[in-house]
């Protein structure tokens, strides 16, 4: 951890372990944080955001998935928040379209500096040796779990208009999923 940061390692005994919520409050209570900050985990966030609730400490959510929840458990669950942060825009319009209040919620996007991960010569020359790529090839790579809302879809329907134009061109899809 950082010099900065404590980590307090709890148990938790899956999403209904109503023992949690004992436990953040004790820890809430020795810590005394400004905010409790609870990432989207069924169970954990719903535990933590009580705690903090219980405890006077405002609660915030960071959601980085779209998947929708049923409205009665949205309707219960956000109103525990006093903000929730989304990691795009498609996670907030899914949001909105739950029921979450438009000033609930704030979008700090993911980002990685890129700057930081430039590949050297070593690097490069295993990747095209891995992958086969000819040094005159154009390279689309996506990361992506294999699920229809990361849009691979719509990569390959753009492939035959991009094979056109540059017919020398390799896609290379890294992922899990059906």
């Amino acid at each position: 951890a950082a010099p900065h940061a404590q980590v307090i390692t709890l148990p938790m005994k899956g999403d209904l372990d109503v023992g949690l919520l004992g436990r953040l409050r004790r820890v809430i209570r020795e810590v005394r944080p400004d905010v409790v900050h609870l990432h989207s985990r069924r169970g954990s966030d719903i535990w933590g955001a009580l705690a903090g609730r219980l405890e006077g400490v405002p609660v915030v959510l960071s959601r980085r998935v779209d998947n929708p929840e049923a409205r009665l458990v949205v309707k219960l669950k956000y109103r525990l928040y006093d903000e929730v942060i989304t990691i795009s825009d498609g996670i907030g319009q899914v949001l909105l379209s739950e029921g979450v209040p438009a000033g609930k919620l704030h979008c700090v996007l993911s980002a990685v500096d890129t700057q930081q991960y430039q590949p050297n010569r070593q690097h490069l020359d295993w990747f095209r040796q891995t992958f086969e790529i000819a040094t005159d090839e154009l390279v689309i790579g996506m990361v992506a779990q294999f699920i229809n809302r990361k849009g691979h879809q719509t990569l390959l329907d753009a492939l035959p208009a991009v094979f056109a134009a540059h017919p020398r061109t390799k896609v290379l899809l890294f992922g899990q999923g059906p």
